[in-house]
């Protein structure tokens, strides 16, 4: 399967960036598949969001606007659920960190954010952060 990415400007704009993108697959023959997924890097020149979905197609097709790739895949993570009010969705990223403290794991500053349900306000998220190095 391939995946799809629109870069977003503002995080709180995940309610109307996700349909565009879904319907942009569509509307360019891929059937979207799997949950909207959001990927946000904190690096020294800033902060990287974007919106990915794959897709059911077997190849690549170039949507204007959007970013393709064959693949996405993340290595060497921690991860965390949440289960809650979406405007609470910022205590899972300092839960990871503390995690990550006290076991002396690095972070690199990149999240990927799986939404696996939402009901009204509610979402149930998970959360994976990716590490330095691969931990035993």
């Amino acid at each position: 399967s391939a995946s799809a990415e629109l870069p977003m400007t503002d995080p709180g704009e995940f309610a109307s960036v996700g349909p565009a993108l879904t319907r942009a697959m569509r509307h360019n023959g891929m059937s979207p598949a799997g949950p909207l997924i959001q990927h946000t890097a904190v690096t020294i020149d800033g902060t990287r969001n974007h919106l990915l979905r794959q897709t059911r197609a077997e190849t690549l097709i170039d949507i204007p606007g959007f970013v393709t790739a064959p693949a996405h895949s993340l290595t060497n993570c921690v991860l965390a659920r949440f289960e809650g009010a979406a405007a609470d969705l910022g205590i899972v990223y300092s839960a990871l960190a503390v995690y990550a403290y006290e076991r002396e794991i690095g972070l690199t500053g990149e999240f990927h954010v799986v939404f696996v349900e939402q009901v009204d306000l509610d979402v149930t998220v998970d959360v994976f952060a990716s590490t330095t190095a691969t931990e035993t």
